[in-house]
């Protein structure tokens, strides 16, 4: 309070946290077609990295089958795609880099000559 009894402007001051620019990540969600390229390591195929310009959304879907070790892998890849959309990539351009830059042993890579089209994002969670 100020001295006359009223209340400083920095007492009633809202200092919620609000968002700049745009969001840090692209959407997760894609109903329309979507590029993808399958993920692998020493342990076989991961997942899939994909993505979709006109629904500007990206992610790396796991596969089932691939335990553990497709889980982890989603959250480093994650982490790169945030990295791409802070450099301002769009979906596609951040698919095209991390596929023939990103990963490594732990998270696994791009497998060579995987680059597709699948329908929808759910068509591709439904791959073998």
């Amino acid at each position: 309070m100020g001295s006359d009894g009223h209340l400083t402007p920095r007492m009633t001051e809202d200092l919620r946290p609000r968002a700049v620019g745009g969001s840090e990540d692209y959407g997760y969600v894609a109903e329309g077609p979507v590029s993808y390229v399958a993920v692998g390591s020493g342990e076989g195929v991961l997942g899939f990295l994909w993505a979709s310009d006109a629904e500007d959304a990206a992610g790396f879907e796991p596969r089932g089958g691939a335990g553990d070790a497709a889980f982890n892998a989603a959250v480093a890849w994650a982490g790169l795609l945030r990295e791409c959309r802070a450099k301002g990539l769009d979906p596609t351009q951040a698919l095209a880099e991390l596929s023939r830059d990103g990963g490594d042993e732990a998270i696994g890579r791009a497998v060579p000559g995987t680059l597709g089209q699948a329908p929808t994002l759910t068509a591709l969670r439904e791959a073998p």
